[in-house]
């Protein structure tokens, strides 16, 4: 069983407009914004960095514990 930041990453892989893996964390953009996701608890939650295309800051979330979670938070901040 894979752990959300491995579940996560997967879904960013399949759904994002780009996609770079790091040794440590891994980046995502969409449409409109850019997403870093780095893992907490060995992997079990996350933290997402969100960033509008260009490098403003837009926000950030932490300790997410469940991919589904990390889908509706990545789809609320393209929204924003």
């Amino acid at each position: 069983m894979l752990n959300i930041y491995s579940e996560f990453k997967q879904w960013a892989k399949e759904s994002s407009k780009w996609f770079m893996d790091t040794k440590d964390w891994f980046k995502f953009e969409t449409e409109n914004k850019s997403f870093y996701v780095f893992p907490a608890d060995n992997g079990d939650t996350i933290e997402i960095e969100t960033y509008e295309k260009g490098g403003s800051f837009v926000g950030s979330s932490r300790n997410l514990p469940a991919v589904s979670w990390a889908i509706n938070y990545t789809k609320e901040m393209e929204n924003e």
